[in-house]
């Protein structure tokens, strides 16, 4: 995929987002309990990162929401006198519960198909299933914004077999009703 491109449409799209964040957007319509949004993360240099992930939900009650979010992640990664573009895909389960508030507890299940660099310029799959917890919080900051922060521990992570560098996830951004 053409780098620039992909830089022209993440500007264009999403101007307000800071590189190498996450924002969600969430809107809840006066006529329901369902709420959509979802996320994006970028970064652009010697390797290309590009993630979307759209959300919906659903307010079961006060404190309670439940909601279930796809994920697409593209990397071009130009390191090693080689260039290796890969194209992850997924999607995840997750409930919350506000305890009071700005302060939520969560339950997420993820599923990925994980495409990674094999040596001799091969790419391979593989599927990974996640079983996350934790919690975070969120404030507003405007009529129709907030800022939110998540900590949620992988008690699936096995650093010998995970595509990820850690088994905590940190998600923290800004959601804006559109």
């Amino acid at each position: 995929m053409n780098r620039t491109l992909l830089l022209a449409v993440f500007i264009a799209v999403f101007t307000a987002i800071p590189a190498q964040s996450t924002a969600g957007a969430s809107v809840v319509s006066s006529r329901s309990n369902i709420f959509y949004g979802g996320g994006i993360s970028a970064s652009f240099g010697t390797v290309d990162y590009v993630e979307l992930s759209p959300m919906i939900g659903m307010h079961l009650d006060s404190r309670t929401s439940v909601g279930a979010s796809l994920l697409y992640r593209y990397r071009n990664d130009d390191r090693a006198n080689r260039t290796v573009t890969t194209n992850d895909y997924g999607a995840s389960l997750f409930v919350r519960y506000r305890i009071i508030p700005s302060f939520y507890i969560e339950a997420d299940y993820e599923y990925l198909d994980h495409e990674y660099y094999s040596g001799s310029s091969n790419t391979e799959r593989r599927q990974y299933h996640s079983f996350l917890a934790g919690g975070g919080m969120s404030t507003p900051i405007s009529s129709n914004a907030a800022m939110y922060m998540s900590v949620l521990y992988n008690f699936s992570y096995d650093e010998d077999d995970t595509p990820y560098g850690d088994p905590w996830v940190v998600r923290f951004g800004v959601s804006v009703g559109f």
